[in-house]
């Protein structure tokens, strides 16, 4: 399962996801939910329901299906928060109800077993966790002081959808591809112009654009310059792969890196391209293959965070390669997976992903740890992220609320 497939999946439930994903699946959920017994009391052993809600939930007067309705629609989304969710369904495992639950959400017996997984369970475990995505999406509000720290920016039309590796600061102006268009901020206006490639990403090097584009018929990715895109540069190795590589702009270099294909596989591919030259340079691989990661530069060192690892699962591994020492290091997982990097005030900065879709964190290398920042005002995963006018930090598209495109200055 491609992580394009999934977007298209996510972008589905994005739309409404509680009418598509928790309506149709909450009355026979009702039914197998048994909160008149052990599931009750394991939830609130694990702080997802609290003393009250347990006592409210257990009045005789109150029935079976108004209890689970209770508990589906309002209690859970409205107590949990990211890993709360992972252990929702580990108490449903734990119950008596096990084999209902599992059925109703079309889940595979253990998703430790997903490597040998069949392709049709792990579109289920998409499914499900779609599931526990609209529950929260449902529930979730945009923090009233939010609007002090993260301002709008004008919208440029058509309305953006997923804008990972689509948006780089070129000669000083924030720049968005979306498809065959290129929108151009302006001082406070968008400026569109129309290019006879589709963009997969965009790069800055040496302050000149530089876009990855890939030739669906001869199965083969190219680097062009963005003003001159219809002239080959090079042809990216084929151990990329073809869907969803990762690329950025540092100094005269270009790198790329991982890649998948149409199935299970990802890549550890690492390579650089030398924009002087047009030549091509192999690099130590990553640590573990990944498809739509996320790249942040910063003097000699690369970083890589997100994206979707061999078990067609998304990842918060965070690491950094020693361009000049050559080794990959292992460094603190972000909270979020899926998140999209960039870099403010010479710090990573890692926003979006999944489960806190409006999460921002700032990493701090003295402590290899990370620190909240004010969230953002929209929830985004598939979103693009990069630094403009030397501190703001500009977000835009993604899957939910894509056309809002705002910044965040220190």
């Amino acid at each position: 399962m491609a992580f394009c497939r999934s977007l298209r999946r996510s972008e589905i439930a994005a739309t409404n996801p509680w009418d598509q994903f928790v309506v149709p699946r909450l009355d026979t959920l009702v039914g197998a939910v048994d909160v008149e017994g052990e599931l009750l009391d394991r939830l609130t052993a694990r702080g997802l329901i609290t003393r009250d809600d347990w006592e409210r939930l257990r009045l005789p007067s109150v029935t079976k299906r108004d209890k689970a309705r209770a508990l589906l629609m309002d209690i859970l989304p409205r107590k949990g928060r990211g890993e709360a969710f992972d252990s929702f369904v580990n108490a449903l495992r734990e119950t008596e109800g096990q084999k209902n639950i599992v059925e109703i959400l079309e889940l595979p017996p253990e998703k430790d077993d997903c490597r040998r997984c069949t392709e049709e369970m792990r579109e289920k475990w998409l499914g499900a966790e779609m599931v526990l995505l609209a529950m929260r999406i449902k529930h979730e509000k945009f923090s009233d002081h939010v609007e002090q720290y993260w301002k709008t920016a004008n919208l440029p039309s058509p309305p953006l959808r997923h804008c990972f590796g689509k948006i780089a600061e070129i000669n000083g102006a924030l720049t968005i591809a979306q498809g065959n268009n290129v929108f151009r901020l302006e001082g406070d206006k968008w400026k569109q112009s129309h290019i006879s490639v589709n963009v997969r990403h965009i790069m800055k090097c040496q302050n000149k654009g530089y876009i990855l584009t890939g030739d669906s018929i001869s199965r083969t990715q190219y680097i062009s310059e963005l003003e001159n895109s219809t002239q080959v540069l090079a042809t990216v190795p084929e151990d990329h792969l073809l869907v969803d590589v990762s690329t950025i702009g540092h100094k005269d270099k270009i790198f790329v890196v991982g890649g998948g294909d149409a199935g299970s596989n990802v890549s550890q591919a690492v390579s650089c391209l030398d924009s002087r030259t047009n030549e091509w340079t192999k690099l130590k691989s990553t640590p573990c293959g990944r498809s739509v990661c996320s790249l942040a530069t910063i003097d000699s060192k690369l970083f890589i965070g997100g994206g979707i690892d061999s078990f067609l699962t998304g990842t918060n591994a965070f690491e950094c390669f020693d361009l000049e020492a050559e080794k990959w290091i292992n460094l603190c997982p972000t909270a979020n997976k899926l998140c999209e990097l960039s870099i403010l005030n010479g710090k990573v900065v890692a926003t979006g992903g999944s489960p806190k879709f409006d999460a921002v964190e700032i990493y701090d290398n003295a402590t290899d740890s990370w620190l909240p920042l004010p969230p953002m005002k929209a929830h985004r995963f598939g979103h693009g992220a990069c630094t403009a006018e030397g501190n703001k930090l500009y977000v835009a598209g993604g899957t939910i609320f894509s056309n809002l495109v705002e910044y965040f200055e220190l």
